[in-house]
């Protein structure tokens, strides 16, 4: 969608039918779009989309509708403005649309680090340690400045969802393998938690994802250039590996949106929640694939709980996820590969 091809805008969106295995013609996006590269882009439960940047002004609107039309009533101003100076330092800064749980799937985005700085002179800027949120079900939705996180992350760093709703970071931090954090969507106000040291660089071509076990792989570049094929990868085990985990015993292969299913577990009674986890794909700072989908509880026996697919492919898009159960104490289980289907 948009984005700029040797500096010439492509200020259109073409979409994709897996059916006939062919692109639409493409639609042209208002000129005030001026989205480029990475935009970052969700997919919403009603069918529509928003852009949380890296630019300043965030947008949702209907892309089906002819023409697209940009109402000002769904721009949304951010507070730190363009998280990514597009002159010499490319795609900065990170995004990631937080859990969607029954039954609103309440729609919430995070924004942090990056550097809008404009010039060379300027590049500490207050940008790099600062984090947004914006919660797009309430009926006045405005970005909202969260606790800074505990250090600066100008270059790109990875957003990622982990099984227990929390979102873990890494990398990003000139010169030094820094630390990570994690930050807790459901106690905004608590902030960042510093969590240990890293043990190399990640700049502008690293990629955090999450693993089936619930561990986070860690790789990439290290210099800020492209060189990462050199630098070892390593692993961030959060805390829950130090509990005691719920176990899947069984589940279906696949599910249909809005069908009954039941996962196995000896833990039954203990679960607090069944959660799918779509597989990450990461590039410039930007997982664009994760997807946190809760699902319905609607049962519990003795050895396994009955839960409901969610309901449609704009709240799931087909494909594969894992699954997770996840205990009172917020510790999931190792995950299971399920595939949903429409």
């Amino acid at each position: 969608m948009g984005g700029t091809l040797f500096g010439f805008p492509e200020k259109s969106i073409e979409v994709y039918d897996p059916q006939t295995g062919t692109w639409s013609a493409p639609k042209a996006l208002p000129p005030t779009f001026d989205y480029v590269y990475y935009a970052w882009t969700y997919l919403l439960p009603g069918g529509d989309l928003f852009i949380a940047g890296h630019q300043g002004v965030t947008r949702r609107f209907d892309w089906t509708a002819s023409p697209i039309v940009d109402d000002p009533a769904q721009a949304w101003n951010t507070i730190a403005g363009d998280r990514s100076f597009m002159g010499d330092t490319g795609e900065l800064g990170t995004s990631v649309l937080l859990p969607l749980r029954p039954p609103l799937y309440a729609l919430r985005v995070l924004i942090a680090g990056g550097d809008g700085s404009l010039s060379p002179a300027d590049r500490v800027s207050k940008v790099q340690i600062t984090a947004e949120m914006i919660d797009l079900s309430v009926p006045a939705p405005a970005w909202t400045a969260l606790p800074d996180m505990n250090v600066p992350r100008p270059r790109q760093f990875t957003a990622t969802l982990l099984p227990d709703g929390k979102v873990f970071i890494a990398g990003g931090v000139p010169n030094s393998p820094g630390p990570a954090e994690i930050f807790d969507p459901d106690h905004p106000a608590d902030g960042w938690l510093l969590c240990a040291a890293m043990n190399h660089v990640r700049g502008y071509h690293s990629s955090n994802i999450l693993l089936a076990d619930g561990s986070v792989l860690v790789g990439g570049d290290s210099s800020g250039g492209e060189d990462g094929a050199s630098t070892p990868n390593e692993r961030y085990f959060p805390g829950y590996f130090s509990q005691p985990r719920p176990v899947i015993t069984g589940a279906p292969a696949a599910v249909a949106h809005g069908a009954p299913f039941t996962v196995q577990t000896p833990n039954a009674t203990s679960v607090a929640e069944v959660v799918l986890i779509r597989p990450g794909a990461v590039t410039h700072g930007w997982n664009q694939s994760q997807r946190f989908v809760g699902c319905a509880i609607t049962g519990t026996a003795a050895g396994s709980v009955d839960v409901l697919a969610p309901p449609d492919g704009n709240v799931a898009p087909p494909g594969h996820y894992l699954l997770f159960v996840v205990d009172g104490a917020r510790a999931p289980s190792v995950g299971r590969w399920i595939r949903v289907t429409p």
